[in-house]
């Protein structure tokens, strides 16, 4: 048990000094502009097209000009306030469904920097992952059902007499296995596998997932917060391996 302490905390450590590598930094970006971008034309869109068409909706059913300066700024405030809001539940979600291939592959470059086998050429490593592409995401589709089914009995537990407790436990594993799944994947380890690996690093991998539960939750640093989560419980899962080996 203490060594699972120990272990999560030299990881924390490590992983933050690997999150400075250049690739995995441009990796960790990647998801994040191609999610500003979407979001821009969004944007560009309710502000541009759809505002425009409004104010032309009012003039013809307003004759009044200052009445219709207000109801226009009125549909601006709302559009701006439901805009705000999708962006602030929806971009995390979406970049990280965009990142699945990157995780991929910032896992698989924080493993060779933790293992010193960093001189295999990255555009073969880049050209790899995109030829698991298609098993990248019917991975990432199995797992988010799995979650979805424990995140369903985890409200369940919560709502008995100190079932929250038990809560915030599942939500942490589920969101280390999230992370590790990675590394979990690229190993080929079966369902068997997975379990006996959560097992043994169960304290390593609550303690962990907790973290990135609170990180998760601020604004802007959660950005950057899912790609540190894979390259933090991937050293998680290299070094406990080379411990054991």
């Amino acid at each position: 048990m203490i060594n699972q302490f120990i272990l999560t905390i030299t990881s924390m450590k490590k992983a933050l000094f690997l999150f400075k590598d250049k690739w995995i930094f441009i990796l960790s970006m990647i998801p994040v502009l191609i999610g500003s971008i979407l979001y821009y034309f969004l944007g560009y869109w309710l502000y541009g097209d759809l505002l425009t068409k409004s104010k032309e909706w009012l003039t013809g059913y307003l004759s009044n000009t200052l009445g219709i300066e207000v109801f226009y700024w009125l549909i601006v405030a709302l559009t701006t306030i439901t805009l705000f809001f999708v962006i602030n539940f929806t971009f995390v979600l979406l970049v990280s469904l965009i990142a699945s291939p990157f995780n991929d592959m910032i896992s698989s470059r924080t493993e060779k920097l933790l293992t010193g086998k960093t001189s295999e050429d990255f555009e073969k490593t880049f050209s790899a992952t995109f030829k698991r592409y298609a098993s990248i995401i019917f991975n990432e589709i199995k797992k988010v059902i799995f979650i979805l089914t424990l995140t369903i009995f985890s409200l369940f537990i919560g709502l008995i007499p100190g079932g929250q407790i038990g809560t915030i436990i599942i939500s942490a594993i589920l969101l280390a296995i999230q992370f590790v799944d990675y590394s979990w994947s690229r190993k080929e380890l079966g369902l068997g596998g997975c379990i006996k690996d959560l097992a043994n690093n169960f304290l390593s991998y609550f303690l962990s997932g907790a973290l990135m539960l609170v990180l998760i939750g601020v604004p802007i640093i959660n950005l950057l917060a899912l790609p540190f989560g894979v390259v933090f419980l991937t050293v998680i899962f290299v070094e406990k391996r080379k411990a054991l080996s």
